[in-house]
């Protein structure tokens, strides 16, 4: 796995859930290095349970329908946490 800057991941998708996908994240990082910033994008009915963001390092978790200029600010302000 490459180095990645940001992942933006559903919740749901076949196969596997993002909280899935931010825990895999999670087990390819360098020991000592940080997981890139993590935002989960989720259907406006959905739960996501916090301990499952916490454990998993999931930084964000944004409710559909998104807008474009909210993403692009947290995206921005994640970015600048670093």
């Amino acid at each position: 796995m490459g180095r990645y800057d940001l992942v933006l991941c559903f919740t749901e998708m076949p196969y596997m859930t993002g909280i899935d996908v931010a825990g895999d994240v999670k087990g390819f990082s360098a020991e000592g290095e940080r997981n890139p910033p993590f935002i989960l994008i989720t259907g406006s009915r959905q739960q996501v349970c916090q301990e499952e963001t916490e454990v998993n390092e999931i930084d964000v978790v944004m409710a559909k329908p998104l807008r474009l200029d909210h993403l692009l600010e947290t995206i921005k302000t994640l970015s600048c946490a670093e």
